[in-house]
């Protein structure tokens, strides 16, 4: 599990990609596999990304779909978008956890701290049981 994957742009074909493809790959950061689980029908594979301050930095991805998939139909991201923090210190940074499908993006929250993974993981299990 603790093996790197390709970038998430080398999944293009992928309708959730081919739409939001710039910003969920936020080069140059490297998504670092740290855990998959299933919840209900679907697998969920989650990332870890490598520091970095693109214009989409990302902390943690969750790539959703049928179990085997390559395909994920929904991602949920952690992370912190450049222009939210435009008028921040680094030290106020804005946080953010956003669902991406192949047709919108959603805010999910903002917030002025990255909770701790294990509380990113259950709002995603939670979100996909509201779905």
């Amino acid at each position: 599990m603790a093996d790197k994957r390709e970038a998430p742009s080398a999944r293009l074909p992928c309708p959730v990609f081919r739409r939001w493809g710039r910003i969920l790959d936020p080069h140059p950061q490297q998504p670092k596999v740290i855990e998959i689980f299933r919840q209900g029908d679907r697998q969920v594979v989650c990332f870890r990304m490598t520091p970095g301050e693109g214009e989409w930095t990302k902390y943690y991805m969750f790539f959703v779909g049928p179990p085997g998939s390559d395909c994920p139909d929904l991602i949920i991201s952690a992370g912190s978008y450049r222009y939210t923090n435009q008028h921040r210190t680094p030290e106020t940074r804005s946080y953010h956890l956003d669902l991406y499908d192949a047709d919108q993006h959603t805010t999910i929250w903002i917030k002025d701290y990255l909770p701790a993974y294990a509380t990113i993981r259950q709002e995603v299990v939670e979100l996909l049981e509201a779905m």
